[in-house]
């Protein structure tokens, strides 16, 4: 029985046998799949690649952006603790604003400003990644001081940095044990440094 019945697979598979022609029309079926996914490869591979230097674009630009702010926490923490004399004594920005007149702004009072919880003791000339800038003291009413930088904002040159005037939170950046918090608003650069030890 099972030598029937091999034989008569071997028969019904000899009958399904491709002809000449069969085998022919096969094989081009075959080139044309082939050649269809070999000319689809190089598109799918540059559009691959694209996509992955967009990512990577974007992320360095995020990254560059990162980095230019805390860039900018760290020299105005390193000149907040270094405490350099006050160049001008003043309780208010009126007081202040004749002295800063090489400034390309006037002093502006920020829209988070509390006049409550700290008093201005005064400011000095000082630069912000090479550009002219206010730096205003600042003391609360438990001796700490903080300091306000003030500076015109370019994009170019600080990074993308919050815009409170578009509802935006201002950034706050842990350098060098103090809190600084980064913000744009009225087409300028603030960063406040929050208390800390100061140099001597």
């Amino acid at each position: 029985m099972n030598t029937g019945f091999k034989h008569r697979i071997v028969e019904h598979l000899q009958q399904r046998e491709l002809d000449d022609a069969q085998w022919q029309q096969l094989r081009s079926l075959q080139q044309r799949a082939n050649g269809s996914r070999s000319r689809r490869r190089p598109a799918l591979v540059a559009l691959a690649a694209s996509l992955l230097l967009a990512l990577l674009v974007g992320l360095t630009l995020n990254w560059t952006d990162q980095d230019l702010s805390r860039q900018i926490a760290d020299e105005v923490a390193m000149n907040h603790l270094k405490q350099r004399p006050l160049e001008v004594v003043g309780s208010t920005l009126d007081d202040l604003r004749p002295y800063f007149d090489e400034l390309e702004f006037q002093l502006l009072e920020p829209s988070n400003w509390q006049a409550s919880s700290f008093g201005l003791a005064g400011g000095r000339y000082c630069s912000v990644r090479g550009v002219t800038a206010a730096q205003l003291r600042l003391h609360d009413d438990d001796g700490g001081s903080d300091t306000l930088y003030q500076v015109t904002y370019d994009r170019s040159r600080f990074g993308e940095i919050p815009n409170v005037g578009k509802g935006e939170s201002p950034l706050a950046v842990q350098v060098r044990g103090l809190r600084v918090d980064l913000w744009v608003e009225k087409g300028l650069l603030f960063a406040l440094v929050h208390g800390g030890q100061t140099e001597e």
